[in-house]
């Protein structure tokens, strides 16, 4: 629809539909998040000020990454705060929140792990709400499409004269999804207690789940951002979300893997998680890393490698949980560590 789809117009005074979509998905990440907190039964007085905090920091965040990386965009420091001009970024909006949300934890002297876990259904559920922003702002759209020529799978784009994929609305689909998952998992760690995971994992999850099939939305679609010119020269081709995406899901993987390993030590079980990583990994990359192959199998292995990281981490999160469900002599016994076995009663003479 392009960028002049105005809500309200009053005189020289306008309200933009995108801005007012963003602000309705704003509400509903701290409405919920609140009402996850509720359940808790937990004062909410603390995530009310985390929430403003990180909403600040959000948009701070959004705009530093935006404008350092849009080199065409920026002249200097102060449009960071020039908001009427546009131009925001996910992943800054991320960190930014983060950010906040760490720094609020330590002078709350609230668990972070707990805040965290607490806002990652909020998040996702706003990122599914405000991805359709993006059809009034004509961004966020992948490749020429012959087929599907409809809404909401594909728009038509004045820019290019053409019907483009609607990524916004994958993307929303795929948000939506995960919040309810991270919901589902909320409920079971905090509310009805019978979910043995730690605290932060459930975040841990949503940052998983959202970071890798984003990764995949930046390579493909038609304006990417990419690094700022001062980087090294090869970082110039390729997406900063993608980049950011791997190096989330990784640290996310890291974490599971090395948990794994201190439990259960070095073996075979420690080991699949490893060579599942590279193979996903390279797949991840194959397009950048400029590996000489049809188009076609060269997409297709981007989404193998996504599906197969993307399992390679709930396996790991479910065997986690599984086996800090185990009792613990039958714990010892899979582990080999002492008191696997019952000593035998010796014999008095």
């Amino acid at each position: 629809m392009g960028d002049n789809a105005r809500f309200l117009i009053i005189n020289s005074f306008s309200v933009h539909w995108n801005g007012v979509i963003i602000a309705l998905a704003l509400l509903a990440c701290v409405l919920l998040s609140l009402f996850l907190r509720s359940m808790q039964r937990r004062s909410i007085n603390n995530l009310l000020i985390t929430a403003i905090v990180s909403i600040v920091c959000a948009f701070i965040g959004s705009r530093i990454y935006f404008y350092w990386n849009a080199s065409e965009y920026f002249s200097g420091f102060g449009e960071i705060f020039s908001f009427t001009n546009g131009g925001y970024a996910m992943y800054g909006a991320l960190m930014g929140a983060v950010v906040g949300t760490a720094a609020c934890s330590y002078f709350l002297k609230e668990s972070l792990g707990e805040l965290l876990d607490v806002i990652a259904p909020g998040i996702a559920l706003g990122i599914g709400i405000g991805r359709w922003a993006a059809l009034f702002s004509g961004e966020n759209l992948g490749p020429a499409v012959d087929s599907l020529q409809q809404f909401p799978f594909a728009v038509y784009s004045e820019a290019e004269s053409a019907w483009m994929s609607a990524f916004f609305f994958y993307q929303s689909l795929i948000a939506l999804v995960i919040c309810g998952i991270t919901c589902y998992l909320f409920f079971a760690k905090y509310v009805r207690k019978n979910l043995k995971c730690k605290t932060g994992d459930i975040f841990l999850m949503f940052a998983l789940l959202y970071t890798l099939p984003q990764g995949v939305f930046e390579l493909f679609r038609i304006d990417p951002l990419y690094f700022h010119p001062i980087f090294i020269k090869k970082l110039k081709t390729v997406p900063i979300s993608l980049a950011w995406s791997a190096i989330f899901s990784a640290a996310v993987l890291s974490i599971f893997i090395l948990r794994r390993v201190f439990r259960n030590g070095v073996s075979l079980s420690t080991a699949w998680p490893v060579a599942a990583c590279a193979a996903g990994y390279i797949g991840y990359f194959n397009i950048t890393m400029r590996i000489e192959m049809p188009d076609n199998i060269a997409n297709a292995l981007v989404v193998i490698g996504c599906i197969l990281l993307i399992v390679t981490g709930v396996a790991l999160f479910v065997l986690s949980i599984k086996e800090r469900q185990m009792p613990p002599r039958e714990k010892n016994a899979r582990t080999g560590r002492p008191g696997s076995y019952p000593q035998r009663r010796q014999r008095s003479y």
